[in-house]
């Protein structure tokens, strides 16, 4: 739990108009009412440097407890087309929370530049992709080529 301090500053950074959560866990949680974020993780929408929607990327400071992450093999396509299907409907109804994914990508890629190590992305067409944090530039690969652990291999 939370100090009263902590809490406070947690409010402070969210946005006007927004809520703060918090999850029940996973012994009680309340899956219809899950929030977009709760819903979309692992993953969050990649945004390329010059603002467009390619995919699907991974929440990489979770890769050491996240079994999803370190398998991202096993990610249905089914699930990809629909995380895809309904980020394509939510920008197209809200352009403006794009922002806050392209600037989490930025993040990504800056984060990716420190460590030296390429983006494993799940493409919107349905193929692996390892992408250059500096230059944007993609390779397209198997998954067996992916990175077990993300950014935090042992």
């Amino acid at each position: 739990m939370a100090s009263a301090e902590e809490l406070e500053a947690l409010r402070a950074e969210v946005p006007r108009g927004m809520l703060l959560l918090a999850c029940l866990g996973a012994d009680r949680c309340q899956r219809p009412y899950r929030s977009l974020t709760c819903r979309q993780f692992p993953f969050f929408p990649y945004f390329t440097a010059d603002f467009r929607f390619i995919g699907l990327a991974g929440e990489w400071p979770y890769a050491r407890v996240c079994w999803v992450l370190s398998h991202l093999g096993e990610v249905t396509q089914a699930y990809r087309e629909e995380f895809t299907r309904t980020f394509d409907e939510f920008f197209s109804l809200w352009p403006q929370e794009m922002q806050g994914y392209a600037d989490h990508s930025e993040e990504l890629r800056e984060e990716a530049m420190k460590m030296r190590q390429r983006i494993p992305l799940l493409h919107r067409d349905g193929t692996f992709r390892l992408i250059s944090p500096r230059s944007g530039r993609m390779e397209r690969v198997g998954a067996e080529k992916l990175p077990r652990f993300g950014f935090y291999q042992e």
